[in-house]
């Protein structure tokens, strides 16, 4: 089955994800901005967490701790793929990422994000139940 995962960097202390402005000549969603990750390849063996890794180490030269990556949830895409998401803590927004994709990134607080930019439809919704679930109070034992 054909599964994607996405990311959402998350810096707890100003409550902004980081976003990717996708290329204007991208092959979907041209010059929208959307979450860093990707389909899963051979190599990730239908694993979304390791798809989420390889895929930002693609992308933004990263290396995930993956006892650190946060599985929020999956969905079926309207395009008939399972879209896996996840969340890191980030806790460098001046970090100086080496991004190989895209025209460009940015740090949004999600509501932010939301009014203001033109997103790709998975990223709207992503970040429409990121804001819901940020909003929940913590549960404590």
């Amino acid at each position: 089955m054909l599964h994607g995962a996405s990311v959402f960097l998350y810096h707890a202390a100003s409550r902004r994800v980081l976003l990717q402005h996708r290329t204007d000549d991208a092959p979907s969603y041209p010059g929208h901005w959307g979450m860093f990750g990707g389909g899963g390849e051979p190599e990730d063996e239908d694993n979304p967490l390791r798809t989420i890794r390889r895929e930002l180490r693609e992308e933004l030269g990263l290396t995930l701790d993956p006892g650190l990556v946060v599985p929020l949830w999956d969905y079926m895409t309207s395009r008939g793929s399972h879209r896996y998401v996840f969340l890191y803590p980030w806790d460098d927004p001046e970090h100086p990422f080496v991004q190989a994709e895209g025209q460009g990134r940015g740090w949004f607080v999600p509501e932010e994000a939301l009014r203001t930019l033109t997103l790709t439809d998975n990223a709207r919704r992503d970040l429409t139940l990121l804001t819901e679930h940020l909003s929940r109070p913590l549960r404590t034992a």
